[in-house]
């Protein structure tokens, strides 16, 4: 049987003292950046987990705080670079987040934790009362912020670190706008990705597989292999070149009468390539959107219809999970809770034959 890792063995593989160690893990400023960095990736590699006895006292500690409470909640992007707080959908969990704390007493810190071999600086500097991540998080790192303070998620697979969290329902948005494509006589509905390592976009290919097969219909796919390696989740200043990926379902047999994409940033893309081939969107063919942002909706000609990612309610859910975590992180569970995503129908889903089929421009799905 394998032997429990100690600190002294975090110690040495980091290259410090056992008590540069415990100052790390008891969150004492009072160590160089680069001692506290080679001891949270030692921890992480390891897979250190401090005993019972040391959790409970750092759990007193962090309590009581000799009577302070800084009302002070973190909101880490996991995985993700600095430039993501400028895409739109981010803006609109953090402007969410911002003002329903501000009007609680709360104040909220952002941070990015890029890799897996770290920890966030301010569950080390013990600056927040609780956490909020959105992004993707290593087990390692999961079970470290779980175990040290009430945290929330918002993305993919919390459940399965101890983490309750919030997203989309992407499997349900998916399913329900295959459904408004079949209903409006779309037959060759086609899926296209270029990330298929986000995990988001995985699940809406997942889905989009279900329904095709679910309906008899041909699963018309276009989507990126993946990459050995992932990088850093960058907010991309050119939109994609989606020219090779429309090739190939219009060099096919089977040419699609529908497009469901991953993302409407991927769709500007698409839009480009289908014009080179002289195809229009809501003529030619049907063309659907995720995240429903509305800077690139109403932007494009004709204006792209697509699945609503709700950031506002995905926002107010997280803190009231978080705040229910702070209340009582005794009763808090991994649940999982998914809201759903309504398609916003626009001029790319109109066809000359919907009229016949009694489908509505600009009207909005659930």
């Amino acid at each position: 049987m394998k032997s429990k890792v100690s600190l002294n063995d975090v110690a040495r593989h980091a290259g410090v003292s056992i008590g540069t160690a415990s100052r790390v893990l008891n969150g004492n400023p009072k160590v160089s950046e680069s001692a506290c960095h080679a001891v949270q990736t030692a921890i992480l590699e390891l897979g250190y987990q401090p005993d019972s006895a040391a959790r409970s006292m750092r759990k007193k500690e962090a309590e009581g705080r000799n009577g302070l409470w800084s009302g002070n909640v973190g909101l880490v992007l996991a995985g993700m670079g600095s430039s993501m707080l400028h895409v739109p959908l981010v803006i609109d969990l953090v402007d969410t987040l911002q003002w329903e704390m501000t009007r609680q007493g709360f104040h909220l810190m952002v941070s990015e934790l890029s890799g897996d071999s770290t920890l966030p600086q301010m569950l080390i500097d013990r600056k927040v009362e609780g956490m909020i991540v959105f992004g993707e998080l290593s087990t390692m790192q999961g079970r470290w912020i779980a175990d040290s303070m009430p945290v929330v998620g918002i993305g993919n697979n919390f459940s399965t670190l101890g983490i309750p969290s919030v997203n989309v329902d992407n499997r349900q948005s998916i399913l329900n706008a295959v459904n408004e494509l079949h209903r409006a006589g779309r037959r060759r509905i086609a899926f296209v990705n270029r990330e298929p390592g986000q995990l988001d976009f995985a699940r809406r290919y997942a889905a989009y597989q279900e329904a095709v097969h679910e309906f008899g219909l041909p699963e018309l796919a276009a989507v990126m292999p993946q990459t050995a390696q992932v990088p850093l989740k960058q907010a991309e200043q050119v939109p994609p070149d989606m020219t090779p990926l429309i090739a190939q379902l219009f060099d096919g047999t089977e040419i699609p009468d529908a497009l469901l994409v991953a993302n409407d940033w991927q769709a500007i893309g698409v839009y480009r390539a289908l014009a080179k081939r002289g195809l229009r969107p809501g003529t030619d063919l049907a063309v659907i959107g995720f995240d429903n942002e509305v800077r690139i909706c109403e932007s494009l000609q004709p204006r792209l219809s697509s699945i609503q990612y709700p950031a506002h309610e995905i926002a107010r859910t997280a803190f009231r999970l978080l705040q229910n975590a702070l209340c009582s992180p005794d009763t808090i569970g991994a649940s999982s809770t998914l809201l759903p995503g309504k398609l916003v129908e626009r001029d790319s889903f109109r066809m000359a034959s919907d009229s016949e089929t009694g489908t509505h421009p600009g009207r909005s799905t659930p």
